[in-house]
């Protein structure tokens, strides 16, 4: 059974995927064609099928962009950060030194991913998890919305035949800046979060 948070993350980028198309169809002035040959037959009869089709069809969707979007997130932090650590740890490098220190270890950077996934699911609190848990799908959610919006104008264009149109360009480009502000946001307050968190406890290790 998929967990709330994880349907949160598989719902919400498929709207902003569907809601794309929809305004790339009416601003490319397809989607009255769309509209009247849906009214007519055969596909006036099979209206119920092709809602459900559709409902069925948006968590995989929503699965598939977030494939998407992680492989493209993962790009930007290697290409425009060059970090050494992985995207989804969500540490600066004095804060992982400090993580290894907190679990009595030596640093072995291969396994940074491993040693903060233990902290965070282990070693926290249950309500500081929770916390940052909700950020951590409120940075998910923003990146995988990108993520549909991008992936609708290249459907729209290659696969529907709905001609490009700036309106149509704008808006995403505009919608795509405010997830992008949210998206940073959230992984840094979670990067704080840890970062506080670990001071808190480190320094009450003997030295």
């Amino acid at each position: 059974m998929v967990d709330q948070d994880r349907q949160i993350r598989f719902l919400i980028p498929p709207f902003f995927f569907y809601a794309s198309l929809a305004m790339g169809l009416y601003l490319g002035g397809r989607l009255r064609v769309v509209v009247t040959a849906l009214s007519e037959k055969p596909w006036k009869e099979l209206h119920v099928l092709l809602i459900a089709a559709i409902g069925a069809a948006t968590i995989p969707i929503g699965y598939i962009i977030g494939l998407v979007g992680i492989r493209l997130v993962s790009i930007v932090f290697l290409v425009l950060f060059w970090r050494r650590i992985p995207w989804d740890v969500q540490w600066s490098d004095n804060s992982l030194q400090s993580l290894w220190r907190r679990l009595g270890q030596t640093r072995d950077r291969r396994l940074d991913l491993q040693a903060s996934s233990y902290y965070v699911h282990s070693l926290l609190p249950e309500t500081m998890y929770e916390w940052i848990l909700r950020r951590w799908t409120a940075f998910l959610v923003a990146v995988h919305s990108m993520t549909a919006l991008f992936l609708s104008h290249l459907v729209g264009r290659f696969a529907l035949h709905i001609p490009p149109s700036l309106a149509w360009m704008l808006t995403s480009v505009v919608v795509s800046a405010v997830l992008l502000f949210a998206a940073v946001e959230a992984w840094q307050q979670v990067e704080r979060m840890h970062r506080f968190q670990l001071q808190r406890e480190v320094g009450r290790l003997p030295q």
